[in-house]
């Protein structure tokens, strides 16, 4: 399964340019299955992403350090997520370079596991 599939919500992000995210055919294809939410504050437009149909679990927003030593806290930096289907790397090309995700996901079997997610690397705590 990939990880953004199943049960998940997101941490706020900011994205690079808006409206390439919003109009990205890659991007289009991926709000086919995942619900995203939007808020300007401040200046800048914050998303959210969660599963279909479900309302969004948080307000918080992460920084990439904050990202960057989740990964090394976990140990997880060079584990490969399953991205067969190519959201992983959507979001990536798309997420402010200063900003992180945190995905919460809930597994099938009721497992809770967190997926993060920087520009340029992403991880999970998942062993």
């Amino acid at each position: 399964m990939n990880v953004l599939q199943g049960k998940f919500y997101s941490t706020a992000f900011r994205v690079k340019d808006d409206a390439d995210f919003e109009h990205n055919p890659a991007v289009v294809e991926l709000l086919k299955h995942i619900e995203t939410y939007s808020h300007k504050m401040e200046g800048f437009r914050l998303y959210c992403i969660t599963s279909k149909g479900d309302e969004p679990g948080t307000r918080l927003r992460v920084a990439r350090p904050a990202i960057l030593g989740l990964l090394d806290d976990t140990g997880q930096s060079n584990l490969a997520l399953e991205d067969t289907l190519g959201w992983i790397t959507t979001l990536q090309n798309h997420l402010h370079p200063d900003d992180g995700i945190v995905v919460m996901n809930q597994g099938e079997n009721g497992e809770a596991y967190q997926t993060y997610i920087a520009a340029d690397c992403a991880g999970w705590t998942r062993k």
